[in-house]
């Protein structure tokens, strides 16, 4: 595998502030840094806060995803859905996102702990029947 390519499949592994309806946090209150299964395993908890979720990125034509391999599956209607959150942010059906909170600094010791953890069940994959690559 040569050099380009290993450093593409490193950063499919990425994090976004959730793309959810979303407050401002408390200022000068970081946002908690959850993985995707975190997140989605206690949605109620967060939901109408701003978090840092990190996953695998996927995209295909139709659009892209975070999500992680942790056996959770999202029952609601009575079907079920992977673990997986659209980072897509469609300004006409969600007010604006908010700003960082003032001095705002990523804590890189939390993020490379909650990347590794996603590392252990999550592998990055080439769908090639769908034309996606992670």
């Amino acid at each position: 595998m040569n050099g380009k390519r290993v450093m593409r499949l490193n950063i499919s592994f990425v994090l976004v502030l959730a793309a959810l309806p979303v407050l401002a946090p408390a200022a000068g209150e970081a946002p908690p840094v959850l993985t995707v299964c975190e997140l989605l395993s206690d949605l109620q908890r967060y939901e109408g806060q701003s978090v840092i979720a990190v996953g695998r990125s996927s995209s295909t034509e139709e659009g892209g995803w975070l999500d992680e391999e942790c056996g959770l599956k999202i029952v609601k209607g009575g079907r079920e859905f992977p673990a997986s959150i659209s980072p897509a942010y469609v300004a006409s059906e969600f007010s604006a996102p908010p700003q960082k909170p003032h001095g705002f600094k990523w804590d890189t010791r939390l993020l490379q702990q909650k990347l590794e953890q996603v590392k252990r069940t999550t592998r990055l994959r080439v769908l090639k029947d769908i034309h996606s690559i992670d």
